[in-house]
């Protein structure tokens, strides 16, 4: 292993607890409740192999902190990268501020002496830092292998391969919510076939009718979604709308229709895409995410969101790498600041 990594955090310390803290993102901060973790990202503040970083640990295992972190009060916000430890002392918000901020570089190890680690025991604690994105290839170091392409591996998103991730957590979402698909059912953009897909029981439903812009099989009402006049209001029980409000030059209007066109009580639930190619049938405006669908649904009474994928499977999505080529593990990890899609379930 001659790669070399180096630390890319923020840690946060309050009393005798330490987190690593993510700025600007929807991550929640991150316990690292052993001084051992510590320390291994000290020793990577500088490019390092596992082995060069690991005679770094073994021989602060005897020494003693050069400062006293305690001076400055609580909690206290440390970065970690670039080959610098710095403070910040009013948080995140002296991160561009030279005047707020305190370089603690010579200061180095902060948090001596080391508890004792087998080698072992030692890169067990590197690769899960390295799993969590604290400790980084260094710059140069990324292995691009088969990804360092200017085009997609599959131009469709995946079919040519197997399932598109996106489908993948399309089912996912519409396990979570079928039992809330019953009654009277409209769904927008869709055709018949597409039940094949859906896990729901028909059983439950009176009716369910299928709404596009152009007439075809399974097509039930060839209107437009922006017209409210396009189905009668207070009729439906559920609207279902996956994968078309980024298909709509005003999706607000769409959503509002919707809002008329479900009976009190009746849900409405949708399906976006945040990361995937350009897709135009017949058009494709927006990428809608998470804070603006809660936005778009805000007049509703409640609005549930789900959010699906990661950094991997975002980059899987855009090179048409299939949700086969993928572990479940993999697929199942979740990252807020990463969504492959976004889902609403809004009542009205």
């Amino acid at each position: 292993m001659n790669r070399t990594y180096c630390t890319s955090a923020f840690l946060q310390r309050t009393g005798k607890k330490m987190q690593a803290v993510f700025g600007w993102s929807q991550r929640e901060p991150m316990d690292l409740p052993l001084p051992a973790q510590w320390a291994i990202l000290e020793c990577f503040l500088q490019p390092q192999t596992p082995t060069s970083a690991y005679e770094i640990y073994r021989a602060r295992q005897t020494q003693s902190p050069k400062m006293d972190l305690s001076q400055f009060g609580e909690p206290l916000l440390l970065k970690m990268m670039q080959g610098e430890v710095v403070y910040l002392a009013q948080g995140f918000a002296s991160y561009l501020e030279p005047e707020q901020q305190a370089n603690l570089t010579q200061e180095v190890p902060l948090f001596a002496p080391y508890p004792a680690l087998a080698f072992a025991e030692f890169e067990q604690l590197f690769q899960e830092l390295v799993m969590q994105g604290l400790i980084v290839p260094a710059v140069g170091q990324v292995a691009w292998g088969d990804i360092r392409r200017w085009t997609p591996i599959c131009g469709i998103t995946g079919f040519s391969r197997g399932t598109p991730i996106d489908r993948y957590y399309q089912k996912q979402f519409l396990q979570q919510v079928k039992e809330r698909v019953r009654g009277n059912v409209l769904e927008i953009g869709g055709v018949a076939k597409d039940w094949e897909f859906y896990p729901f029981d028909r059983q439950q439903m009176t009716v369910y009718c299928c709404m596009n812009l152009t007439a075809g099989a399974g097509v039930d009402v060839v209107a437009d979604a922006h017209d409210p006049q396009a189905t009668t209001a207070n009729s439906w029980d559920v609207v279902l709308i996956f994968n078309v409000l980024e298909h709509c030059y005003d999706p607000a209007r769409v959503i509002a229709n919707i809002h008329t066109w479900l009976k009190p009580g009746g849900w409405c639930l949708a399906l976006v895409p945040t990361a995937q190619r350009l897709h135009d049938r017949p058009a494709d405006y927006w990428r809608l995410l998470p804070d603006g669908l809660r936005y778009l649904f805000r007049h509703y009474s409640c609005c549930e969101l789900y959010t699906y994928g990661n950094t991997l499977t975002v980059v899987a999505t855009f090179l048409g790498i299939a949700a086969e080529e993928l572990t479940v593990a993999e697929l199942d990890q979740h990252h807020p600041d990463y969504p492959v899609i976004a889902c609403v379930a809004a009542q009205k």
